[in-house]
């Protein structure tokens, strides 16, 4: 049901389940017709025209929320109303309900949310979200959370499609919801895993040759390669009708945008063909927007060898020093660099394209500290980053993503402030600023800089808190938080060894999220592994294949981490058929790597040596990161941070994957 009122323009949908989501425009749709969607089939009441409500049969969702620009018709907020008198409903007399909803992609701070319901006098109930211009595309469900009841609308979950003021889908909105069939829901508390598939025909539905659909030709092409495993054979088919799609297309040009834009993501896609695409399109672009340009940048910024990515960026700003996309290129180079005084440069011409990015201050003036010089110009570009920040947080018009976002970069500027602080003789100047935000802390380095300036304060056992803190909470500081907790910890002789341990390891507990663990199933394609474990062993993703296979990223110094080995180790002996793998960077010393495994007596767990590119490559920043890999290759939980009882989560894990599969082969059966 679709239903338009005097005043605001209200359209509610009734979705196949018992849900509605009503969204109130600021106008209504051009000559006061409600706006249609293009997705549903049925009929009108049979009502003479006039301000009455309209009905239609919906099979899909329909497109009740406009994204246009003034003077059109732009939805500000979202109401979504939950019915538990309908027969559809799964919860049909709940004390409390709350909202699970992702916008988009999920990107954004705020894009994942809950909300909670209010009853109205209806016995309907009624939860209300304000959105953001960018918002092309939402999905929920509900939930019930002292029962833990929840609708799902069977699974499907309940979606909005935005659309403008004619009832037209952007691409935009087409390319969120194939995305949803990515597998990132999933880590989101939505059971909807990777089906590639799915997102195929989402996209193809959408998709008409010649005039709609051609940048969606990005996603096409990377959900294929999905498809195929990205394997040497299924990327070589690909290619083929990749170059046969654009032979086909050379007169119209369709979907040239969408194939250039992967032909820059997908570095195995060649380069002359990358280069071709771009003569096809260079007349559509202006002068300095030249997409040979982008294509090198691109490429560049995907090397993986440093010194060759830094080499590359060097010559592409050498050779179109005007061109915008040198711009990305120095901004790239900007964040790899090592060398100070090539980013002081790159930083005085960014700073004049980019006046209001306070990231490039903060990124500058961490810059000033890693190289420990010129803390007077760090401490003016803190300044500036935090005036910056306050005008944001003062505007009105700024929106609650951009208003956290600006409150977390004035914290950050703040504990880089206090750093220099410390580092200049000032720790009690520095305790002053930190103390009043420990409860903000998120990252370990600002738990790290607190220990520090408690512990110059003469404030040692607190600075072993804090350092404790640092210790557990996966992020690159942890080596050093564990250096100093110790070194502290010895000085001051608070203990053994034995009781330093103790500590940590209740520290990793309290700060282990889940405490009443439930696995959180996600599906996404593994990184290629080539591992030698100590003992010899090689394994590769193409001899793992048809195994389980457990994946622990580690360090000796890391206390969370060795606490987890015993419990790797028993589990592999419980489960001999799965491979237990576990990874050290490779510039790990030996003796180190041997006292550890000595000392925690871990005599059968394997044990291998990686570059740091593969850490980079699962996503494991900081240590430890476990992964459970299934036969397929497909990456199917993440523990991030250590893991309360390494063995019992493990063993939970692989039962919610078996019950899955179980479910799966139900419903293929039911099909």
């Amino acid at each position: 049901m679709r239903m338009r009122m005097v005043g605001a323009l209200v359209l509610v949908l009734v979705a196949t389940g018992s849900l509605i989501a009503a969204h109130e425009a600021a106008g209504q749709a051009p000559g006061g017709s409600s706006t249609n969607s293009s997705t549903t089939n049925g009929s009108s009441d049979g009502a003479p025209s006039g301000l009455r409500p309209q009905f239609a049969a919906v099979s899909d969702p329909a497109c009740p929320v406009a994204d246009g620009v003034a003077p059109q018709p732009v939805t500000k907020e979202l109401r979504v109303l939950y019915l538990p008198m309908a027969r559809e409903a799964t919860i049909p007399d709940p004390k409390a309900l709350v909202l699970h909803i992702a916008f988009d992609d999920g990107n954004f701070r705020d894009d994942v949310r809950t909300a909670a319901f209010a009853k109205r006098g209806d016995g309907a109930w009624e939860a209300v979200l304000t959105l953001h211009s960018q918002n092309r595309y939402a999905i929920y469900w509900v939930e019930e959370p002292g029962t833990k009841r929840v609708d799902t609308n069977a699974g499907a979950y309940f979606e909005v499609l935005f659309c403008d003021a004619r009832g037209e889908r952007s691409e935009m909105t087409v390319e969120y919801r194939a995305r949803t069939y990515d597998g990132w829901l999933e880590s989101h508390g939505f059971d909807r895993p990777a089906n590639f598939s799915k997102a195929l025909e989402i996209l193809g539905d959408y998709i008409h040759l010649p005039d709609r659909g051609g940048m969606l030709f990005f996603w096409w092409w990377y959900f294929k390669d999905l498809q195929g495993k990205q394997t040497a054979a299924s990327r070589a088919a690909l290619l083929a009708e990749i170059q046969q799609f654009v032979h086909n297309h050379e007169a119209d040009k369709f979907g040239y945008s969408g194939t250039f834009d992967f032909a820059e993501f997908a570095d195995w896609v060649p380069l002359e063909l990358g280069e071709q695409l771009a003569d096809a399109l260079e007349k559509n672009y202006s002068a300095e927007w030249d997409p040979h340009v982008d294509l090198l940048v691109s490429r560049a910024s995907h090397e993986k060898d440093y010194g060759k990515r830094l080499s590359e960026l060097r010559e592409i700003i050498a050779r179109y020093p005007e061109n915008i996309h040198a711009d990305d290129a120095r901004m790239t180079l900007f964040l790899d660099s090592k060398d100070l005084g090539e980013r002081e440069q790159l930083y005085a011409s960014l700073s004049m394209q980019r006046h209001s990015e306070v990231s490039l201050r903060l990124t500058m003036a961490q810059a000033y500290l890693d190289a420990n010089t010129r803390y007077g110009i760090a401490l003016a570009l803190l300044d500036d980053a935090e005036r910056i920040c306050d005008e944001r947080l003062k505007d009105p018009g700024v929106n609650d993503y951009a208003r956290q976002y600006a409150k977390d970069e004035k914290g950050a500027a703040a504990v880089m402030r206090a750093e220099i602080l410390i580092r200049t003789g000032k720790p009690k100047e520095a305790l002053a600023i930190l103390l009043p935000r420990k409860s903000e802390f998120k990252r370990g380095h600002s738990f790290y800089v607190l220990g520090t300036a408690l512990e110059k304060t003469g404030k040692r056992k607190d600075a072993i808190d804090a350092y404790m803190k640092a210790t557990v909470i996966v992020g690159p500081d942890q080596q050093k938080a564990v250096r100093a907790m110790e070194r502290l910890w010895l000085k001051t002789k608070m203990g053994t060894k034995e009781e330093l341990r103790a500590g940590v390891e209740r520290a990793s507990v309290e700060a282990f999220e889940h405490r009443a663990y439930e696995p959180n199933l996600v599906s996404r394609t593994a990184p290629e592994l080539d591992l030698t474990t100590t003992a010899g062993e090689h394994f590769t993703s193409t001899s793992l294949h048809g195994k389980t296979v457990v994946l622990n990223f580690w360090a000796p110094w890391c206390g969370s981490c060795v606490l987890e080995l015993k419990g790797l180790e028993e589990f592999q002996g419980r489960h001999p058929e799965t491979v237990v793998l576990t990874v050290v960077e490779d510039d790990t010393e030996m003796k180190d790597l041997e006292a550890v495994l000595k000392e925690r007596q871990v005599t059968v767990l394997r044990v291998s040596k990686a570059p740091a590119r593969l850490f980079d490559e699962y996503g494991a920043v900081g240590v430890p990161h476990t992964f459970v890999i299934d036969e397929s290759g497909t990456v199917r939980v993440h523990h991030f941070g250590g893991m309360e009882d390494a063995g019992r989560m493990l063993e939970a894990d692989f039962a919610a994957i078996r019950e899955e599969k179980v479910t799966q082969r139900g419903n293929e059966v039911t099909d």
